[in-house]
Parts: C-alpha cells; sequence; structure tokens
C-alpha cells in the first residue's frame, strides 16, 4: 500500500504552507479512507492542536497517523495575533 499520488490537501484562507511541505503520515495498514483533520495554526504556522473531524471514513490507525503528520506541519506566518481554524484532507489508496 502507498499514500496515493494528490492525497493531500488543506483548507486554510490567505495562507501556504511551509518550506517543509505538507508532512504525509505514515501507511501502518493495509487499508484506505479518507481522513479530515481539524487544524488549529498559530500565527507563527506552527499547527497548535489537530483532531479528527466529521466526514473520516478511514481505520482508526489511519486517523492517528493523520493526526501525527498534521502535528508536524509547517504553515507559512502571518502578521496576526489570532490563531486560525482550518483542515488537511489525507486520502490513504491501496495500490
Amino acid at each position: 500500500a502507498t499514500f496515493g499520488e494528490g492525497g493531500i490537501g488543506f483548507s486554510l484562507k490567505g495562507r501556504g504552507v511551509g518550506s517543509g511541505g505538507l508532512v504525509k503520515p505514515n501507511y501502518t495498514v493495509d487499508a484506505e479512507g479518507t481522513v479530515i483533520v481539524n487544524i488549529t495554526v498559530a500565527p507563527n504556522g506552527d499547527v497548535t492542536d489537530a483532531s479528527q473531524a466529521k466526514g473520516t471514513f478511514a481505520p482508526s490507525e489511519l486517523v492517528d497517523e493523520a493526526i501525527k503528520a498534521a502535528r508536524k506541519t509547517k504553515f507559512n506566518a502571518i502578521n496576526s495575533t489570532n490563531p486560525q481554524q482550518g483542515t488537511i484532507t489525507y486520502k490513504f489508496n491501496l495500490n
């Protein structure tokens, strides 16, 4: 099994991904599904919170790995004092 091409997308108004790109999750089980992760991003670009969102259809092992990857992802910094809410969507595909 592999993590499918085009398998990650994000929604975070007015932000881009930092230099490391979207972190790919480890693919630990022979399963597929879509995991949507709610994220909170600090003004400096750090993901400060990540949790499973509604609309997730995947085994818990994939959810756990997606949340770990989301927490490691860095976005560009913005000039603000408020954290921002968004999502990252991971699509796990069997090949």
